[in-house]
Protein backbone atom coordinates (compact mmCIF):
# COMPACT_ATOMS: atom_id res chain seq x y z
CA UNK A 1 0.00 0.00 0.00
CA UNK A 2 1.52 3.60 -0.66
CA UNK A 3 0.02 7.06 -0.48
CA UNK A 4 -2.05 6.15 2.74
CA UNK A 5 -4.27 3.75 0.52
CA UNK A 6 -5.65 2.19 4.10
CA UNK A 7 -6.65 5.76 5.60
CA UNK A 8 -7.91 7.62 2.85
CA UNK A 9 -11.08 7.00 2.70
CA UNK A 10 -12.11 6.75 6.44
CA UNK A 11 -14.46 9.66 7.63
CA UNK A 12 -13.36 12.54 9.31
CA UNK A 13 -15.36 13.59 12.78
CA UNK A 14 -12.63 16.07 14.21
CA UNK A 15 -11.32 16.76 17.41
CA UNK A 16 -14.04 16.12 20.00
CA UNK A 17 -12.19 17.31 23.54
CA UNK A 18 -13.05 20.82 22.81
CA UNK A 19 -15.71 23.08 21.10
CA UNK A 20 -15.13 24.64 18.00
CA UNK A 21 -13.72 28.58 17.63
CA UNK A 22 -16.04 31.16 16.92
CA UNK A 23 -14.89 33.02 13.46
CA UNK A 24 -14.89 35.92 15.82
CA UNK A 25 -12.20 34.67 18.19
CA UNK A 26 -10.51 33.44 15.24
CA UNK A 27 -10.23 36.58 13.87
CA UNK A 28 -8.58 38.03 16.95
CA UNK A 29 -6.05 35.61 16.97
CA UNK A 30 -5.47 35.82 13.02
CA UNK A 31 -5.35 40.29 12.84
CA UNK A 32 -1.96 40.45 13.86
CA UNK A 33 -0.96 38.81 10.66
CA UNK A 34 -2.79 41.49 8.62
CA UNK A 35 -0.20 43.94 10.16
CA UNK A 36 1.97 43.53 7.27
CA UNK A 37 -0.68 43.89 4.38
CA UNK A 38 1.25 46.54 1.93
CA UNK A 39 4.62 46.59 3.39
CA UNK A 40 5.83 44.62 -0.22
CA UNK A 41 4.61 47.77 -2.28
CA UNK A 42 5.99 50.59 0.27
CA UNK A 43 9.36 48.74 0.33
CA UNK A 44 9.04 48.82 -3.42
CA UNK A 45 7.98 52.79 -3.21
CA UNK A 46 11.25 53.91 -0.53
CA UNK A 47 13.36 51.36 -2.76
CA UNK A 48 12.61 53.71 -5.57
CA UNK A 49 13.01 56.74 -4.03
CA UNK A 50 16.63 55.71 -2.74
CA UNK A 51 17.65 55.38 -6.57
CA UNK A 52 16.08 58.27 -8.14
CA UNK A 53 18.18 59.91 -5.07
CA UNK A 54 21.13 58.20 -5.86
CA UNK A 55 20.92 58.90 -9.72
CA UNK A 56 20.22 62.67 -8.79
CA UNK A 57 23.14 62.81 -6.61
CA UNK A 58 25.02 60.79 -9.35
CA UNK A 59 23.94 63.37 -12.06
CA UNK A 60 24.93 66.33 -9.43
CA UNK A 61 28.31 65.29 -9.30
CA UNK A 62 29.45 64.88 -13.26
CA UNK A 63 31.29 67.42 -14.77
CA UNK A 64 30.03 70.17 -17.16
CA UNK A 65 31.34 69.13 -20.00
CA UNK A 66 29.43 65.64 -20.47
Amino acid sequence: MSNYEDIIDIEYTGVRQHRRMPIGERAVIMASFNALTGLDQELGVAAQQAQSELLADDYDDMPDSC
